[in-house]
């Protein structure tokens, strides 16, 4: 276990990689539980821990990692926790343990997968970044994806659970490309409507049931 939590950091040349696994983080500091800078071509790896967020000692960002060029970073089978939060407006950070996001990324691409996230304003941030997002089981927060400069910020996010969100997406206008199809969101009747214009195009066709981690079908190109 790790109390007033470990922060990675690197630097911008040489490449630097890093591999978490199978840890527990509790306590974190206010600015995040991880914070790594790979530098040029670095790598960066998030394998199997556990990170615990109370009300009591908020966090910025659980996960935050900054690769320049060439680099690649997984998070996978993580288990995110905000423990609870205020019940406040859904789309007020302060209502979240995790009042930033559970994973900021800015870099070339990431692949996020198996994770389960619970209780943050954010659940994806990229800044910019080319994320794929599969099997992972989000639920209580305020924006399910985020993005910042338009420029090569691509987003696959197919076959994951989110329930309990205010946003899943705030417009398209942040992103190169968004795909969001194939999702299961609560409902059998697919994500509320959203005060942002997102197409239909983007997260239709969506799952009936549950979908992460299962054999469920889901055509993504069917009509």
């Amino acid at each position: 276990g790790q109390s007033n939590a470990g922060v990675f950091t690197g630097g911008g040349s040489p490449a630097y990689s890093l591999r978490v696994e199978n840890n527990s983080f509790l306590q974190c500091g206010r600015m995040g539980c991880t914070k790594f800078f790979a530098g040029n071509g670095g790598n960066a790896q998030y394998v199997g821990n556990r990170f615990n967020v109370n009300l009591t000692r908020p966090v910025r960002d659980v996960i935050n990692v900054f690769i320049a060029e060439a680099g690649t970073m997984v998070v996978a089978d993580n288990q995110i926790t905000g423990a609870s939060n205020t019940g406040g407006p859904p789309l007020q950070s302060s209502t979240y343990p995790i009042d930033g996001a559970a994973v900021r990324f800015t870099g070339p691409t990431v692949d996020v997968s198996g994770n389960t996230l619970t209780n943050a304003f954010k659940a994806m941030d990229l800044l910019p970044g080319s994320l794929t997002g599969q099997d992972n089981v989000v639920s209580h927060v305020g924006f399910v994806l985020a993005g910042g400069p338009r420029s090569n910020n691509t987003v696959v996010w197919q076959r994951n659970d989110v329930t309990n969100f205010a946003v899943f997406l705030p417009g398209t206008g942040g992103f190169e490309s968004v795909d969001m199809r194939c999702n299961w969101w609560g409902s059998a009747d697919g994500p509320p409507s959203s005060q942002f214009d997102v197409p239909a195009s983007v997260y239709t066709p969506w799952a009936t049931t549950p979908i992460a981690k299962t054999s469920v079908a889901c055509d993504p190109n069917a009509p």
